[in-house]
């Protein structure tokens, strides 16, 4: 293969161009060098030589009509076919609107928000009335007049596409970049063109042999060849073979299909794909940032709807013999939010993890930081490495390589050569760029060191807006967390230091913790002493959980006053509040903290606490609950309350075994006072009221009143007693004696007499008892009063008795068996049968 270039490409300035050369694993070599001709104005096309030993030439042109090859002349057939003639059987001339009025190319300048930007207008009518934004490649796009050089390249590009002419036919020897003469063409006569694109189909005999006039064969074949090339061939049309094609290809050999442009139109190619962005390139690269001048560390925000980034400029300075010409590395602030990014933006020194910009090889972009250690802070207060407690490594330039929450990095602290640390080894930050908001997640996989911390800040000032950058520990409000295995603390002036192994909730607000199987809640060796002592962001939780417990006893001391009751249980219980609230205040001078050095446990509620146990909940001393408003407990079983030594609970006995909730003192009353209002006792079913052992005294200084819903009452009040019955009144008692104040005179009335007649049938000799067992039903129906009564034998065959105070006509219907009507004797109970049956008792 030989290359040839024209005189007017030779005398040109474009061959000396520079252009970076971009290595991309997805592309040939063919499509890689026309790209890169195609990108710098130079034109190729391919001329076949005459023999074996010269397959053919290269040619490099500045553009079509800088060709010095002869014209290939071909005459228009279209009605008929002769064997050896080279000819165009079709011509058909394509007009169609294609690009934008208007291309636009912007490019990443690779510096801090720096665009490179340059548009070109298409005059044409058949131009769509719209904008075309294209994204050039940084290694291409360097300044705005290489932007207006490729948009003009596009437009012109699409001049060429939108105005040609498609051939078909016997047309040997066409190839790309050919001049063309098109004869004998009805109308317009003759028509000069040049080849920009052509696909060949044809078969070339060695010889007259018989496979060569076997129709059906090279038919068949021609078939197979042209689905070849349309699943070899990207982004080609679907490849239309008419009917007579095939019977040309059989008599000439070959079958063309070209694309021709109008002379009059200069011939320009689309840029290469690799002038504009892409994302063909896949991989990860790792470098570190150097001092290459003075990068800036103020950070820009750029938001374009879309995402947000934050642009760091700092220097690759991968080799020492780039002499200050390695583009800037540049860090992508990824967006999780409206508000909120990831943070991973680098300091000078720091090992980073490059991707690239849109996929593109030559805009490397700093995808994450990779943390060494280096430069973290030890106890040396000279040791500048120590400032690092503010809101993490893009403002905080003298931290070193680590974020704040970062420990010694195992070993490879500047100051002393250990393996010990304190704080997480890697983690992942998010904090918030126009919002005051943070959350952090830390890990540390360290033998001894394991942990997991989960912190999220609502109310931080350390943002983009508003760094910090300060030496001095820094409490930030609204803070969150969640730590697992070892425990260490959310700020301090070193790092965070251990302080023990467990699992720690704190919130500075409401706090929910739930379990499926079991919830524990438990302390063990907390350290009060002032040497060891905990943090100061336990602390100030601790301190507020104090003083809300002594303004609640204040609160319960006035109520009790307004009420005048004693107040001397609040008081003691204020004065042990108060003394821990004093106690609590032990000021650390060396790092300025206050310790909470209490109780071990501490549930205060300024509004409810509602508590649920399947247990027990012990304490050695006294258990002082309180509460602003609301108290509530419930219990799904019995629920016991003693008081007065522990030792009654083995005294239980009687009806209060039986009962769900049980209240007993041991030795002292049990007292139960309503102070505004009336005490009341309510029960859905039955009441009672009874003493084990004593006397049950009810008293009140005014009445006392007994009443059901019936109407019936019992009214005990100073002017004596007054009973009230809707019926009648039953006393039953061996002995009977009334026993009056005075004697009173009066006359006795006289009351009717009058007999009572009852009645009932009794079948337990006219029945089987097995049939009586199965329940028999029967209707008692009163012809005088004209009633009737339904019910079912009893267990002695018996139907209920009916009563009256004269004889009535009753028939018994026992199912379909009617009994002899049965007229009702004159009985009187108290002669037949006295004291000897009660009222409820069956007779017959």
């Amino acid at each position: 293969m030989t290359w040839k270039v024209s005189e007017v490409l030779l005398s040109s300035e474009r061959l000396s161009k520079r252009l970076s050369i971009r290595t991309q694993s997805n592309i040939s070599d063919y499509d890689f060098v026309t790209g890169l001709l195609a990108d710098v104005g130079v034109s190729t096309f391919w001329v076949s030589g005459d023999s074996a030993d010269d397959i053919g030439t290269w040619w490099l042109v500045g553009g079509l009509d800088e060709s010095e090859l002869l014209p290939l002349s071909y005459s228009h057939a279209q009605s008929s076919v002769q064997s050896g003639q080279d000819s165009v059987n079709t011509l058909q001339m394509s007009n169609q609107q294609l690009g934008s009025q208007t291309v636009v190319v912007r490019a990443d300048g690779l510096a801090n928000d720096t665009i490179y930007e340059g548009q070109a207008i298409d005059d044409s009518s058949l131009a769509l009335d719209n904008t075309t934004v294209l994204l050039g490649a940084p290694s291409r796009v360097t300044n705005d007049e290489s932007a207006i050089k490729l948009a003009k390249q596009w437009v012109a590009a699409n001049r060429c596409l939108r105005e040609s002419y498609q051939a078909s036919g016997a047309m040997r020897g066409l190839f790309v970049g050919s001049p063309v003469d098109i004869c004998d063409i009805p109308s317009i006569g003759r028509l000069t063109t040049r080849c920009i694109n052509t696909i060949t189909i044809g078969i070339e005999p060695d010889n007259d042999s018989t496979s060569y006039h076997h129709k059906a064969f090279i038919k068949e074949w021609l078939e197979q060849t042209i689905q070849c090339m349309q699943n070899d061939i990207v982004n080609t049309t679907d490849i239309i073979l008419p009917q007579h094609a095939y019977d040309i290809a059989h008599d000439t050999g070959i079958w063309v299909t070209a694309t021709l442009l109008d002379a009059t139109i200069p011939y320009c190619p689309y840029p290469s794909h690799l002038s504009l962005v892409s994302s063909t390139y896949h991989g990860l690269t790792q470098a570190r940032t150097g001092d290459d001048g003075t990068p800036g560390y103020g950070s820009q925000i750029t938001d374009d709807t879309l995402h947000q980034t934050i642009t760091t400029p700092v220097y690759s300075g991968i080799s020492p013999h780039d002499d200050g010409t390695t583009p800037p590395l540049r860090s992508l602030q990824l967006s999780s939010g409206a508000t909120h990014g990831w943070q991973f933006a680098p300091r000078i020194g720091q090992p980073v993890l490059l991707s690239h910009w849109y996929g593109d090889i030559d805009s490397p972009v700093i995808s994450r930081s990779l943390f060494d250690g280096i430069g973290m802070g030890d106890t040396d207060e000279q040791d500048i490495t120590t400032r690092d407690a503010g809101l993490s490594n893009r403002h905080n330039v003298q931290g070193g390589t680590s974020p704040r929450w970062h420990g010694n990095g195992l070993g490879h602290s500047q100051i002393s050569e250990d393996d010990t640390h304190s704080g997480w080894i890697s983690g992942i930050a998010q904090y918030g760029l126009s919002a005051e908001s943070e959350v952090t997640f830390s890990f540390d996989d360290t033998p001894n060191k394991v942990g997991l911390q989960w912190t999220v800040n609502t109310g931080s000032s350390a943002n983009s807006e508003n760094p910090t950058a300060t030496k001095m520990a820094t409490f930030a409000p609204d803070e969150h967390g969640v730590e697992l295995g070892v425990l260490r603390h959310r700020y301090s002036n070193h790092q965070s230091s251990d302080r023990g192994q467990g699992v720690n909730v704190a919130t500075d607000h409401g706090l929910q913790i739930s379990g499926d199987t079991g919830v524990l809640l438990t302390t063990f060796g907390l350290r009060h002493t002032q040497s060891e002592h905990e943090s100061a962001w336990v602390n100030d939780a601790g301190q507020r959980q104090l003083k809300i417990g002594a303004e609640l006893g204040e609160t319960l001391a006035e109520a009790k006053q307004a009420h005048l009751q004693s107040t001397e249980a609040l008081s003691r219980a204020g004065q042990s509040i108060a003394a821990f609230k004093t106690t609590a205040q032990v000021i650390d001078e060396t790092l300025n903290t206050e310790v909470l050095g209490a109780p071990d446990v501490m549930l205060v509620s300024k509004d409810s606490t509602l508590t649920s146990s399947s247990n027990t909940l012990w304490t050695a001393k006294t258990i002082v609950r309180q509460s602003g408003s609301t108290q509530s407990e419930v219990v799904a079983g019995n629920y016991t309350l003693t008081a007065d030594t522990i030792e009654s609970l083995s005294g239980i006995g009687g009806q209060a075994n039986r009962s769900g909730i049980h209240i007993s003192a041991n030795t002292k009353p049990v007292a139960i006072q309503a102070q505004g209002g009336e005490l009341q006792l309510h029960s859905q079913q039955g009441m009672t009221i009874g003493s084990e052992s004593g006397q049950v005294n009810v008293s009140s200084p005014k009445r006392i009143k007994l009443q059901t819903s019936a109407g019936a009452s019992i009214t005990l009040d100073d002017s004596g007693i007054k009973l009230v019955c809707p019926g009648a009144i039953k006393i039953k008692a061996v002995k009977k004696e009334l026993v009056g104040g005075a004697k009173v005179n009066a006359p006795m009335v006289a009351l009717p007499t009058s007999g009572l007649f009852s009645k009932a049938f009794d079948l337990k000799k006219l029945i089987p008892q097995d049939l009586i067992d199965q329940g028999i039903s029967y209707k008692l129906i009163n012809h005088t009063r004209g009633t009737e009564i339904e019910g079912q034998l009893d267990e002695e065959g018996q139907t209920l008795r009916v009563f009256g105070d004269k004889a009535e006509k009753v028939e018994l219907e026992l199912d379909a068996v009617n009994i002899r009507e049965i007229d009702i004797k004159d009985l009187d109970l108290d002669e037949n049968f006295g004291d000897e049956y009660e009222d409820e008792d069956y007779g017959c």
